[in-house]
């Protein structure tokens, strides 16, 4: 089987022996990625300037031992009991056309190197025939007979496949929307009389530009069925508003009889049951909601045309909530702070209380007084402007959202945004007088930020300028959503990426176009 698929198809599909391509991924990132995956022997090759990488994994029970690799292949021998021992290559072929030959040249080595009945998986990167391309310049008839006359040489075949005939696509608009079948399974006579069962599924998948190929060794209707996991808690509940409900109710059910050990056990048994009931009425919809956006994305595929290029692009994006920013800029940051506030957040942060009295001295010894209806009122907040501790104190002022921020994160109040694919949750960036949050773009997360930063306003006197702020969201936002939250915020929208501090709040996939003005 080879895929760039996610974990829950692994685990639905399970198949014993997973090759990976374009991981575009490290080895310790592979070893993060296995540990969601029911695979306990992997062989990983690094990923070149993010880009490239290969990886192997297999079932334990799989007797299966790596003969040689590189970072365009895997070769392995895969002994099988009293059945032939037979050879397993995953292979990822040049896609530059100036560097075909060497994907042909490295294939007819590994063809010299056992003698065994072989089965080569992955992508060539290459077509065998006219009809495997759709759209763009036609494949030039010697680079296909290349392919062609290698496969011979190698005494390989294609194994053919049942669905979509292409496995690739540009994901263009227009008369630039390219589809070829590059990837394929090819094997020799020898191996397929081993196997006379074997098929090949092209699966559609929402998060790769290439499909997934699944290989099956036996009829379908042969399988044995696999043992049902028992039923345990899933994370994913957690997530769920109603699933604390759901605990409560069934925590506060009397239990009559027996010691407080066993009334212990019977209300952990009884959520137990009552999860899995309410799972099966509610959480247990998502899985047949992902089928039938599977299903959806299929019959897209399988038109095969230009037109359902933009329908399959919004069913993706669906997969995907979108998030948001907002920029915070602070009216008058430094006249506001409340020396009450400042005063409380130095003794919660745990300085000496000597300290605080001395810092507390250089702000609150001004000698002027204001009269409002006749009569003097001394000031009660500001910090003093070019003073050279205020900077330091207004960062321990600031450190109030930042602490607010911090629980709602670990609480799960905000969710946040994640810097990469295995990075850590951002919720807050802080510069000065400027703040940058992040959370998901939907209602129930903003008004809670709006609720913590009405919070923060109410307690250390601070005053968000709402003309000077501004909200910026992900790109699979709907138009609804940022509607409604630019209704809740009242800031305008970013349409375009603005600069901070003379630098791009934003930053695409090309870093040159992004930096080229610098």
């Amino acid at each position: 089987m080879c895929s760039r698929g996610p974990s829950h198809l692994m685990r639905e599909k399970a198949p014993k022996i997973l090759f990976l391509m374009e991981t575009k991924q490290s080895v310790d990132e592979m070893r993060m990625i296995q540990a969601n995956l029911p695979y306990r022997c992997m062989l990983a090759m690094p990923n070149i300037r993010r880009s490239g990488g290969l990886a192997l994994l297999w079932m334990e029970e799989v007797d299966l031992h790596v003969q040689t690799y590189t970072h365009k292949h895997i070769d392995a021998l895969i002994f099988n009991g009293s059945n032939p021992t037979w050879r397993l290559t995953g292979f990822y072929g040049w896609p530059e056309e100036q560097r075909k030959h060497k994907s042909w040249q490295l294939l007819k080595h590994l063809h010299t190197r056992i003698l065994a009945p072989w089965i080569c998986v992955g992508d060539y990167n290459e077509i065998l025939s006219f009809e495997e391309k759709q759209g763009g310049i036609p494949k030039p008839l010697n680079r296909i007979e290349a392919f062609v006359a290698t496969l011979l040489h190698c005494g390989l075949k294609d194994l053919g496949f049942q669905g979509d005939i292409f496995t690739w696509n540009n994901g263009r608009d227009g008369n630039a929307f390219v589809q070829e079948r590059l990837d394929g399974a090819c094997a020799m006579t020898e191996w397929k009389e081993i196997y006379l069962e074997t098929r090949v599924f092209h699966l559609q998948t929402s998060y790769s530009d290439h499909i997934l190929i699944v290989i099956t060794t036996q009829n379908p209707t042969q399988q044995t069925r696999r043992r049902k996991v028992p039923r345990r808690f899933e994370e994913k509940w957690a997530s769920n508003s109603q699933c604390e409900t759901v605990i409560q109710d069934t925590w506060k059910a009397d239990v009559r009889h027996g010691s407080p050990m066993s009334k212990l056990f019977e209300k952990i048994k009884r959520c137990r049951f009552a999860l899995v009931d309410w799972s099966h009425a509610s959480v247990a919809r998502s899985k047949t909601i992902l089928q039938e956006k599977q299903k959806q994305l299929e019959d897209l595929r399988s038109l095969n045309s230009v037109e359902h290029l933009n329908a399959i692009k919004g069913l993706k994006k669906e997969r995907k909530k979108g998030t948001h920013g907002y920029k915070l800029n602070i009216n008058k940051s430094y006249d506001r702070v409340e020396w009450t506030f400042l005063q409380r957040m130095m003794v919660k942060l745990g300085f000496d209380p000597n300290w605080v009295h001395l810092a507390m001295e250089t702000v609150t010894t001004a000698s002027y007084s204001i009269l409002i209806n006749g009569e003097p009122k001394a000031p009660t907040q500001g910090i003093r402007q070019g003073d050279p501790l205020s900077p330091y104190l207004f960062l321990l002022c600031a450190e109030g959202v930042s602490m607010l921020l911090r629980k709602a994160r670990e609480t799960g109040v905000l969710k946040g945004i994640k810097s990469s694919q295995h990075g850590v949750w951002v919720s807050h960036l802080l510069f000065a007088d400027n703040s940058h949050l992040f959370c998901q773009a939907t209602m129930e997360e903003g008004q809670r930020l709006l609720q913590l930063l009405e919070q923060y306003e109410a307690a250390s006197g601070q005053a968000i300028n709402r003309h000077k702020t501004t909200l910026f969201f992900s790109k699979n936002t709907k138009q609804e959503v940022k509607e409604s939250l630019k209704q809740l915020f009242g800031a305008r929208v970013m349409t375009k990426c603005e600069r901070y501090l003379g630098l791009p709040m934003a930053i695409g996939k090309s870093k040159v176009n992004t930096f080229k003005d610098l």
